[in-house]
């Protein structure tokens, strides 16, 4: 890549960051017409435990998928 891509890049990627924030800054204030905002400062270890539990469900069931392939070979 030449530096102007890159920095054409970097400019996109940080872009993109912004709208996120601003999508979730949006996302807070709806919240709050319906939440307290000790529940809506639970939120992000709450998405993070789901989908950690979620990967390690998957995990799961990928290691027992494997295991009855190999016992059937």
């Amino acid at each position: 890549m030449s530096d102007t891509e890159v920095e054409e890049y970097v400019k996109k990627y940080f872009e993109v960051r912004q709208k996120e924030f601003d999508l979730e800054k949006e996302l807070v204030q709806k919240l709050r017409k319906v939440l307290p905002i000790r529940k809506i400062a639970k939120l992000p270890r709450a998405e993070r435990e789901f989908r950690e539990t979620l990967l390690k469900r998957l995990q799961e069931f990928r290691e027992r998928r494997q295991e009855r392939r190999n016992g059937k070979n």
